[in-house]
């Protein structure tokens, strides 16, 4: 993540992050015993080279009427490889996903700044919805939700 957010996060940002508070909050995010989502990772010659992950959003309470919504976090390219349709792909799994669990919307959030990556998800039917200038530790975010 840290590699990902560099160029849109201050150098004091970047350098309070903590590999081991990743690592703690990934084992405890890809525990087995832990339900509701799915972690999709894509290897190319058996290195990792992107991830994304599905869980039930954390926004407040759906009504009755509007189910459960879908968000997808984490979703990372290696930063030489995007444009190669890795991220596709991984989108595509993730809605296969989706589907087969019935939620009936999925969200995503992007650093504001973050042109790249707003341009793939717009040019994949992705309609911006929220913008959070407070975002994520003082990161300006923005949220999409699939057309």
């Amino acid at each position: 993540h840290t590699v990902s957010f560099a160029p849109f996060a201050s150098e004091r940002w970047l350098e309070s992050r903590q590999l081991s508070e990743y690592v703690s909050r990934w084992r405890e995010t890809l525990d087995p015993a832990v339900q509701g989502g799915l972690t999709l990772v894509a290897r190319l010659a058996g290195a990792v080279v992107g991830m994304v992950r599905v869980a039930r959003s954390a926004a407040p309470e759906p009504d009755a009427n509007d189910g459960e919504i879908a968000e997808l976090t984490g979703m990372h390219v290696k930063p030489g490889l995007i444009g190669q349709s890795i991220g596709t792909l991984l989108m595509e799994r993730s809605l296969d996903y989706i589907r087969e669990q019935n939620f009936s919307r999925v969200v995503l959030g992007v650093i504001a700044a973050n042109t790249i990556a707003r341009r793939f998800y717009e040019g994949h039917g992705w309609i911006l919805v929220e913008e959070r200038p407070d975002g994520v530790e003082g990161v300006p975010v923005v949220v999409y939700e699939l057309a």
